[in-house]
């Protein structure tokens, strides 16, 4: 116990010590006893550093850890399950559902533009809308399945056999999209915070 204590500490630290780094380092380098100034609220710091910091360094250091520390969550609960260090979050085919639902959104032709509309506070709210429908479609069907077949290695095969489909529809999407929405889709899948911003904060909480 004391062991894993001291472990938990260490990276409860290196989190914290990254997290400053994150906020300090840039195109425009701030001094950390100013990033420390800006998140104490002191007045000692310059109103661009406030700026920069709250504005675009922190939400895009918070949505970081989030989004890490879910990823985290669902590969220890998948590994739970299936009793296999091996065990991912995306073994279920949920991830690749959610990919399926932007997907739709990104390449069909028309989507983008009413989903954009649709949403009335920008992409950010209809990609999400679409890779929640899309992960909540998959994880729905998981749940059927489950029901039905307890057998932790069905639900396993029956899991990649719908990940399997679910890249099959995307490649047969992008086959017919134009170039603009094939390349903000890939784009998409590479994953990048640098466009985050605190309504982006807001959508993953």
């Amino acid at each position: 116990m004391t062991r894993n204590l001291l472990i938990i500490s260490i990276l409860v630290v290196l989190v914290l010590f990254l997290a400053i780094l994150e906020l300090a380092l840039g195109s425009v380098r701030i001094p950390v006893a100013d990033v420390l100034g800006v998140l104490t609220g002191s007045d000692g710091s310059q109103a661009s550093f406030r700026t920069i910091i709250l504005d675009s360094r922190l939400p895009r250091m918070l949505t970081a850890i989030l989004a890490g520390s879910g990823l985290a969550m669902s590969g220890l609960l998948m590994q739970t399950y299936f009793r296999n260090p091996l065990a991912g979050p995306s073994v279920l085919g949920i991830s690749s559902g959610a990919s399926l639902g932007v997907s739709l959104l990104v390449l069909m032709a028309g989507g983008v533009g009413f989903m954009y509309k649709f949403a009335g506070v920008g992409g950010n709210l209809a990609v999400a809308v679409a890779a929640g429908l899309g992960a909540f479609g998959s994880l729905a069907l998981i749940i059927w399945v489950a029901r039905r077949m307890r057998s932790a290695v069905t639900l396993l095969i029956f899991g990649l056999m719908l990940g399997y489909i679910t890249s099959a529809v995307i490649i047969v999407l992008q086959k017919g999209a134009t170039p603009g929405a094939l390349q903000a889709f890939v784009f998409w899948g590479m994953g990048s915070f640098s466009n985050t911003i605190g309504t982006s904060l807001t959508i993953l909480g």
